[in-house]
């Protein structure tokens, strides 16, 4: 799914992460496992967050840095992981 969509993801803890508007369009799903929480808004489809706790029981964010505004994408240097896979 994020191949196809070229989600470009960036790994935060809870701590780092704020949303600072919007919350009110946004809804989540979950699926395979259920354990992440697939964040997207209900207007127009976008999927700028996910977020699950891990085994330490800390919550990490994958942001979609896609959704940031005046962020260079072509600037940053991203590592390329196969999620098919896994």
């Amino acid at each position: 799914m994020c191949g196809r969509a070229g989600t470009v993801l960036s790994f935060v803890p809870e701590n780092a992460f704020h949303l600072q508007k919007g919350a009110d369009e946004l809804t989540d799903y979950l699926f395979h496992k259920e354990h992440i929480h697939h964040v997207f808004c209900q207007t127009c489809g976008i999927k700028p967050f996910a977020y699950a706790k891990g085994e330490n029981g800390e919550t990490t964010y994958a942001v979609n840095l896609r959704c940031l505004e005046n962020l260079d994408i072509d600037s940053l240097t991203p590592q390329k992981v196969d999620g098919k896979s896994y």
